[in-house]
């Protein structure tokens, strides 16, 4: 770990005193927080604290919850927390409008006691609802609850909303995974290795109460305010705030986390759905997935990024899947949190500003709170998707997915490295291609960005494209809009009888910069294209990734590959190119398929064995 010197901890310090001074005063009127401990049916002690709002005392109040993995609060130097007042920022606008708070150390972090076996594990799951029966007992709370959360809590908020408790009326979930397997540890059968391990590493440090989080925090976004703050942070380390100040109860909580599952360890020996994950699969602890059933009863109000993983996907499945009456989606050009602004036509550095619209959605919280958490609804259930077009720069909004006037329109690999739209006329025809383990995203790829929220940054794909296997179209003679899922197939054949086919879905403008759009991937083995009934909506070709339908290659043997990309909103301007880019690694972010050797493709794309991507389109 970076160790600070005699001089920056000098400055840390005399910066420390200076803020505690200049904010003393606010935080003299600043609330407190209640904390205690609510035991569950276990005997295990589950850590909250309460905020309640200035006018508690003239009768009960309307309640939200927040389920975290992250701390529910954490310890400063005496000086400084009393000047802060510990109120952060979403509470104080909850407080504000008349709602309490209720924040939570899930079972197994902050100051809980208990272990974490797997994240949302099925027992974690079950005290969500037994906090939700203790807080309908005070008499603070009126008997109409809510639930948000961000990335890790969002999940939780969703789970929330799937066990359907009859109290819990309306759910904000911002950032959240609905299927944890192919939205991020394992999207098309390939483990997402460096975000999986950070996370791991990170979770596994903070239960310990060990400072050495803040370096992996830190290294996920280099160049973001929390690094450069890094000193001062390190200075200030207390660690997670105890409940009531008993450090003693701290410290047997924290005895309890020595047995958590560190996630990587547990996640890299997975490779199908139905691998078990300790004592459960990651299907079940996936909130569309896992549930006992597809109904939800309270109001849903959900808010992802395009760029972000497969949150967006996830969504959007969701959204086609769920029986619920009031479910609204915001799909923004944000990266996970919501911290920075994602627009890959107008590439920044990492240091790019914070936009904040987690922050500014949380407040949108509150008039969607007041809708619902009445004794009567202000307002229609309704149904509806806002999602940001890029180019355009709006959002629009539709009540079915994909929009109106979307179609698919098949686009064949051709000769000379081209798409047509005309099918091939002839036999022969194929591409070579030896597969380069060391081409990549970068480190600000879609996949990492759940760590810490670091900024999604895709630069000018036009100098990693030389080392794939490219396709371009023909200029657009008029603009296009591109809206939902492409869907490719390759007939290939292979030298090896496993491997990763990753397609990234470009816009190549006349200058030749090369703008990153979207990407789908898919492990071989997982190749099999199932005739069964999905259990939720998809957008292309049902794998099910179950080890029971693993379909192996043939070595030297034409095969179908198919799946569909992440889904995408913009627009093809006249005289661009849309460009398929094919590779087998992404360095950096996927373990390597397979471990050991060089595979070597061809791929067909003849009147034989046709190769093709479907564009989800729309004319202007």
């Amino acid at each position: 770990m970076h160790r600070t010197t005699v001089s920056s901890r000098r400055r840390a310090r005399i910066a420390m005193w200076w803020c505690a001074l200049a904010l003393l005063p606010y935080g003299a009127c600043a609330p407190q927080p209640d904390s205690e401990y609510i035991p569950m049916d276990d005997g295990t002690q589950i850590a909250v604290d309460v905020w309640l709002p200035l006018h508690a005392e003239l009768g009960p109040v309307p309640t939200v919850m927040r389920f975290g993995r992250y701390w529910r609060d954490y310890e400063l130097p005496k000086i400084l927390g009393d000047a802060l007042g510990r109120y952060p920022k979403h509470v104080s606008w909850l407080n504000a409008a008349g709602y309490a708070v209720v924040m939570v150390d899930v079972r197994g972090s902050g100051a809980s006691f208990g272990t974490s076996t797997t994240p949302w594990s099925p027992r974690e799951i079950q005290d969500y609802l037994q906090v939700v029966d203790w807080a309908l007992d005070q008499p603070w709370c009126d008997g109409n609850l809510g639930a948000y959360g961000v990335s890790y809590d969002g999940v939780a908020a969703d789970w929330l909303a799937a066990l359907k408790h009859p109290a819990v009326r309306a759910v904000l979930s911002a950032y959240p995974y609905a299927d944890v397997y192919r939205d991020v540890s394992h999207p098309g059968g390939l483990l997402n290795d460096r975000f999986i391990r950070a996370w791991g590493d990170l979770n596994y440090a903070m239960d310990r109460n060990d400072p050495s989080f803040i370096d992996i925090l830190a290294s996920a976004d280099p160049a973001s305010f929390f690094a450069r703050a890094y000193e001062l942070i390190e200075f200030l380390f207390r660690g997670v705030r105890p409940v009531e100040d008993n450090f003693g109860l701290l410290i047997d909580a924290l005895a309890d986390h020595q047995a958590n599952t560190h996630v990587y360890e547990a996640t890299r020996t997975l490779e199908f759905r139905d691998d078990a994950f300790e004592d459960v699969t990651i299907d079940a602890i996936s909130p569309l997935l896992g549930a006992p059933d597809q109904q939800r009863t309270a109001a849903i109000r959900r808010v992802v990024g395009w760029l972000d993983a497969g949150t967006a996907r996830g969504a959007l499945a969701s959204y086609n899947t769920l029986d619920c009456a009031h479910h609204v989606l915001v799909i923004a050009p944000q990266n996970h949190s919501g911290s920075y602004v994602t627009d890959p036509y107008n590439p920044r550095s990492p240091a790019q500003v914070a936009s904040m619209v987690v922050i500014n959605d949380l407040w949108r919280a509150v008039p969607f709170f007041d809708q619902f958490l009445t004794a009567t609804p202000t307002v229609e259930p309704r149904r509806e998707i806002y999602y940001y077009t890029y180019v355009d720069n709006v959002f629009q909004r539709t009540t079915v997915w994909p929009p109106a006037g979307i179609e698919l329109q098949r686009w064949y690999l051709a000769a000379d490295d081209s798409l047509s739209t005309a099918a091939p006329a002839d036999e022969p025809g194929t591409d070579t291609y030896t597969v380069d383990f060391s081409v990549t995203t970068g480190s600000y790829n879609r996949w990492f960005s759940g760590l810490a929220g670091a900024p999604i940054h895709y630069p000018d794909r036009a100098v990693q494209d030389q080392r794939l296997l490219v396709y371009d179209s023909p200029p657009f003679e008029v603009d296009v809009e591109l809206t939902g899922h492409p869907v490719l197939s390759l007939q290939v054949a292979s030298t090896y009888e496993d491997g990763a086919f990753i397609a990234y879905l470009e816009d190549v403008a006349p200058d030749g910069y090369v703008a990153y759009l979207s990407e789908g991937q898919l492990r071989a083995v997982q190749r099999r294209v199932s005739d069964q009934v999905p259990p939720v909506a998809i957008f292309g070709p049902y794998h099910t990734f179950r080890r029971e339908d693993a379909q192996p290659l043939v070595p030297g043997e034409v095969a179908e590959i198919t799946f569909d990309l992440l889904p995408i909103s913009t627009v093809i301007r006249a005289g661009h190119r849309v460009r398929l880019a094919l590779s087998g690694q992404d360095a950096g972010t996927f373990r390597r398929y397979p471990d050991f050797g060089t595979p070597t493709w061809t791929v067909h794309r003849n009147a034989v064995h046709a190769s093709y991507i479907d564009l989800p389109l729309k004319p202007r």
